[in-house]
């Protein structure tokens, strides 16, 4: 496996039973508390409002960095309002009367000059 990937079997191993990083562990115990505000918030809150929630608790995090962590939890709020579907639109011309009185059927009248 080390040859398809081009690396040393010591830094393979090296890799491997590296510690996580001090990122990697911040990263995990904000899902854990990801989590909890979302699901205590019947599954509607989105990255903007759980980064508010995080800031009152006295901890500042980046929007996108709450939303990306949603991402990979696998977490999508629910919708808040419920939309109403737009009712088609009547022709401009349907609500008016016709006063002239007009015929639907065009007049044409043919010249005997035409015909020839």
């Amino acid at each position: 496996m080390c040859r398809v990937l081009e690396v040393s079997r010591c830094g393979y191993y090296a890799w491997k039973h590296r510690e996580p990083s001090k990122r990697q562990k911040e990263n995990e115990q904000l899902k854990e508390e990801i989590r909890e505000i979302f699901h205590t918030n019947r599954k509607r809150y989105g990255s903007r409002r759980i980064t508010e929630v995080l800031r009152d608790r006295g901890k500042r995090y980046n929007k996108k960095r709450v939303g990306e962590l949603l991402k990979t939890l696998g977490l999508y709020a629910k919708a808040t309002r419920t939309f109403k579907r737009a009712k088609p639109k009547m022709n401009w011309h349907s609500g008016f009367t016709d006063l002239v009185k007009r015929s639907s059927t065009p007049i044409v009248e043919v010249s005997s000059a035409a015909m020839m």
